[in-house]
């Protein structure tokens, strides 16, 4: 018997559909921008940190719960990234990019995905 494989479904998640896709890129282009106008450095999301501190806007293009825009806070290569300096700051830095957000009439909020420990997912932009 011939498989057919646009009848299966696919395994793990989707990718979105290009326009929720390009929604999603605005959206994370507006924070960067919002963010830098605010004075927080921030920059797209590199798998591998880079030497800069600061506010990295990661974009998780895929259909499924934690598919969205995120903010990472990093610290400069210096701290420690398991140390209790580190982790103070992020957990610091996540609170006050929540508040910063909602400041400039984002709504974001903490995030519960364990591979983004500290991340603050942002839900929705000011004109949305």
């Amino acid at each position: 018997m011939e498989r057919n494989p646009e009848s299966e479904p696919a395994l793990g998640p989707r990718r979105l559909a290009p326009p929720a896709a390009a929604a999603l890129l605005r959206l994370a282009a507006r924070v960067e921008r919002d963010l830098l106008t605010a004075g927080l450095n921030a920059k797209p999301y590199e798998v591998t940190p880079s030497s800069l501190a600061g506010v990295e806007v990661e974009v998780d293009a895929f259909d499924d719960a934690v598919g969205g825009v995120w903010l990472h806070w990093r610290t400069h290569p210096s701290v420690r990234p398991d140390g209790p300096d580190s982790l103070s700051v992020r957990v610091v830095m996540a609170e006050a990019l929540v508040r910063t957000l909602a400041a400039l009439g984002y709504a974001a909020e903490h995030g519960d995905d364990s591979l983004r420990p500290f991340a603050v997912r942002v839900l929705a932009g000011p004109d949305d």
